[in-house]
Parts: C-alpha cells; sequence; structure tokens
C-alpha cells in the first residue's frame, strides 16, 4: 500500500509537505488516495497465433505504472489556518499555489523525472514518471474552504528504486 503519511516530491511540487506551508496533502479523508504504487502492473502477449507460434508460453512482463494522486489542497500560511479570517489573502494564496503547480507539471510535460519519497520504514523510494497522461492533467476541485486536486503520472519502467 502507498504511504499516505510520506512526503512526495516531483519536480518542484510537493504533497505532504511541511504543516506550515502551502502544500497538496493526502488527508485521511476516504475519497483522498494514492495509486499505482502496490505492486508492479503485469500484462500478457495477447497472440492470436497462440497455438501456432507459442503464444500461451509468451512470458508476462511488466506494464507501465500509472501513479495517481488525489487529495486535498492545504494552504497552512493563512493565520489559523481559517480561510474565513482574510478570505482575500487566503484566495490569492491558493491561486498562487495552484499556478505554481500548474506550471510546474507542465513544464515536465512527457518528460521523465523523479518522484521521489521517503517510506514509513525510513527508506528512500524513487521512480522515474512523466506528466501527461491523457485524462490525468492536473484538476482542482472542491469548495473554497475544502479545494481538492488530482493528477496522474505515467512510469514506463514500474520498477520502484
Amino acid at each position: 500500500m502507498a504511504d499516505r503519511c510520506a512526503t512526495y516530491t516531483y519536480a518542484a511540487v510537493t504533497i505532504n509537505g511541511d504543516p506550515d506551508t502551502d502544500t497538496l496533502v493526502i488527508s485521511d479523508d476516504a475519497s483522498d488516495e494514492i495509486t499505482g504504487l502496490d505492486g508492479a502492473p503485469v500484462r500478457r502477449q495477447v497472440d492470436p497465433l497462440a497455438g501456432q507460434n507459442g503464444g500461451d508460453s509468451q512470458p508476462a512482463r511488466l506494464g507501465h505504472r500509472v501513479i495517481g494522486f488525489k487529495g486535498r489542497v492545504h494552504i497552512g500560511t493563512q493565520p489559523d489556518k481559517d480561510p474565513n479570517r482574510d478570505p482575500a489573502g487566503y484566495n490569492t494564496k491558493l491561486v498562487t499555489l495552484q499556478k505554481a503547480i500548474v506550471a510546474a507539471l507542465e513544464a515536465q510535460l512527457n518528460s521523465a523525472t523523479t518522484l521521489a519519497w521517503t517510506d514509513a520504514t525510513g527508506d528512500s523510494r524513487s521512480i522515474s514518471a512523466m506528466y501527461g497522461v491523457p485524462g490525468g492533467e492536473i484538476v482542482f476541485g472542491g469548495t473554497r474552504d475544502d479545494p481538492t486536486f488530482q493528477f496522474s503520472l505515467v512510469a514506463e519502467n514500474p520498477t520502484i528504486a
């Protein structure tokens, strides 16, 4: 299972950063999730001539990994973490963070870079991944008081180092 508490970094995007910063977070909410980091995906050779050329005996190979992040946008620099204390300041911080995340991800469009994190056992983990999965673009939603995000990465080599 992916570690919901680890700090993930990809390009200039941080997920689960310091609580006193403006960052993306995977909260304890059941709708928040990290997918694609559990077990390598397996694909099989599809061969309509299996009985003639050994297609049934083709070994399984590892497929690409689609890594999905779905969570909340956290504005930790807001006084008392209350979006209603200074609504104009909160909105400015929220939009600034969203623009920075879009820019950072789009700068990596179709270019492999490292997704890195440290798991619960203290082991540093990483995988080379690309932003640019059709349908996996960064999307912000939710409400002003509870903003959400989601996006996907693809790792052609599914091996996590």
